[in-house]
C-alpha cells in the first residue's frame, strides 16, 4: 500500500491550525497508519495456519532422513567383517545427511522468502510499466517515433 504525501501534510497542517500539540498529532499520525494494518487476529490466524503446515512438512522430511542416518551408522562405526574399509563411506553417507537435511529446513524456505521478496518488487515495476503505457481510458498510448 502506497502512502499518499498529500493527505499526510494536508493532515499535518490542518491539526497544526487547530493547535494541536506534537504529542497528540504524533498519536493521530500513529492511530491513522495503524488503522491500516490488518486486525490482530486475522494476523494470529495467518502465523497459525503457516505453522501448522511447517509441521504437516516437517514431519516426512524429518522420518526419511533419519530412516536413512539409522541405516548409514553401522556402516560410519566400521561394524561387521572389514568395517574399516567401508568407515569412510559411512561417515560420508552420515554427514551428506546432516548437510542435505539442514539445506532443507534453512536454506530453501530462506531461498523462497528472497525469491517471493524479488516477485513483488518485480510485480510493483510490471505494474507501473504498464500503467505509464497506458492512457486514461485504459488504451495503450501511441509510440511517437
Amino acid at each position: 500500500m502506497q502512502k499518499n504525501p498529500a493527505v499526510d501534510e494536508t493532515f499535518t497542517l490542518a491539526g497544526f491550525s487547530q493547535g494541536l500539540p506534537s504529542n497528540q498529532m504524533l498519536a493521530l499520525a500513529f492511530l491513522k497508519d495503524v488503522s491500516k494494518r490488518p486486525p490482530i487476529t486475522q494476523v494470529i490466524a495467518e502465523i497459525t495456519q503457516q505453522l501448522a503446515q511447517s509441521i504437516e512438512r516437517f514431519r516426512p522430511i524429518i522420518m526419511t532422513t533419519l530412516a536413512a542416518l539409522m541405516g548409514a551408522i553401522p556402516i560410519a562405526l566400521g561394524f561387521g567383517a572389514d568395517g574399516a574399509s567401508r568407515r569412510p563411506l559411512g561417515s560420508i553417507l552420515v554427514g551428506g545427511l546432516v548437510v542435505s537435511q539442514l539445506i532443507t529446513l534453512y536454506v530453501t524456505p530462506a531461498l523462497y522468502l528472497y525469491m517471493e521478496a524479488i516477485q513483488e518488487k518485480l510485480n510493483e515495476l510490471y505494474a507501473k510499466f504498464v500503467k505509464s503505457q497506458h492512457g486514461n481510458n485504459g488504451e495503450l498510448a501511441k509510440l511517437r517515433p
